[in-house]
């Protein structure tokens, strides 16, 4: 089953008017490409089904006018290929001032996968679903190679084969994104399950002619989370033992605020990985590798690093204008190139666990 671009419109009218009335306004080259590229049948049957909207019954003067904008597009036609398409039912063009639109949980998850090609097609996805959910109340999508190959289009142009495809299927569904039931005697339809429909933040509004350059809108959304793809942020609380892995300094601040009822902003987390202070809302929060966010090891080293060296000592290492690293090959406070002192390297001082410095 092909996904036909004009579906995913929602006021398609508003489309069409443009392409008869104001071209130079309209030569936006993803709807030129599909309504006036090869198949002439579809500007033929738009152009016909706008000019009955607006009143014009009489068959001679719509192949009249249908002709002049063939003409204006240098689209080849004859009389009898308008004809064809002028006894199809009529059937009006979609005016709706509906909106597919995008929620910041939705964009934290796909911001979470690994390569940009599992991102595009979530997105991809996520479109379509939200598409069947706006005009017939689910969010889901025919499970069928075809139709999965012209989602992935939508976002990456370009031949995907079967076997790729898949493995971003089993992707998707490893990470409990998608829900595909089995059936062999038919296809059934792939539940989506990271839609929102709850009262949240919305993050891009998809207008009519983004669904012709949805890898434009693509990077439009994610251009902004560019500085955050790779920031895994490790949020380690201060005063009670809970640390928790985001994928992105947007989603440490609301898991946050949702768990401890704080109105944390991303100036204050951004601050925390910078080191520029220790924490905030009683948590430090530090930048780590996304292929190092499952490493349970290596996060309770972080863990107490920071609770146990960087935060008793912090005022002190300010001053003395120490540089704190975290990485999976070092954990230490250096000073210049000098080594302060290493991950571990604890004494005990009355009660207090002390970096072991005079």
């Amino acid at each position: 089953m092909a996904i036909e671009m004009h579906k995913l419109v929602m006021n398609e009218y508003e489309l069409v008017d443009g392409l008869v009335n104001n071209p130079l306004d309209s030569q936006l080259k993803g709807i030129i490409d599909y309504y006036c590229g090869k198949i002439n049948s579809r500007l033929i049957d738009r152009v016909n089904r706008y000019l009955l909207m607006n009143g014009v019954t009489n068959e001679e003067e719509r192949i009249k006018l249908i002709s002049e904008q063939l003409d204006k597009y240098n689209m080849l036609y004859n009389r009898q290929v308008i004809e064809k398409q002028l006894q199809h039912d009529f059937v009006p063009l979609r005016k709706s001032d509906e909106r597919i639109k995008y929620y910041q949980s939705e964009i934290d998850i796909i911001n979470s996968l690994g390569s940009w090609k599992l991102k595009k097609f979530a997105f991809a996805i996520l479109t379509f679903a939200k598409y069947e959910l706006i005009v017939r109340g689910e969010a889901k999508l025919l499970n069928d190679y075809d139709h999965m190959a012209d989602l992935y289009n939508l976002c990456e142009p370009g031949g995907i084969s079967r076997e790729k495809m898949y493995l971003l299927l089993h992707e998707l569904v490893k990470r409990d994104l998608i829900r595909i039931p089995i059936s062999l005697d038919k296809y059934e339809k792939i539940e989506v399950k990271y839609v929102s429909i709850g009262d949240e933040d919305v993050v891009y509004e998809l207008g009519n002619t983004d669904v012709f350059k949805m890898g434009e809108v693509f990077e439009r959304i994610f251009g902004e989370f560019r500085h955050e793809v790779q920031k895994t942020i490790l949020e380690i609380s201060l005063v009670e033992d809970f640390h928790a892995v985001h994928s992105s300094i947007g989603e440490a601040v609301r898991h946050h605020n949702n768990r401890c009822g704080n109105k944390l902003e991303k100036g204050h987390v951004s601050r925390c990985i910078a080191f520029s202070s220790i924490s905030a809302g009683n948590s430090a929060f530090i930048e780590i590798d996304f292929d190092d966010k499952d490493d349970v090891e290596y996060i309770k080293r972080i863990c107490n690093f920071v609770r146990f060296q960087i935060k008793p000592n912090y005022t002190k290492a300010k001053k003395l204008k120490w540089n704190w690293i975290i990485s999976r090959d070092l954990i230490c406070a250096k000073c210049g190139d000098e080594i302060v002192v290493r991950e571990g390297e604890l004494c005990r001082r009355g009660r207090k666990l002390c970096l072991n410095v005079a």
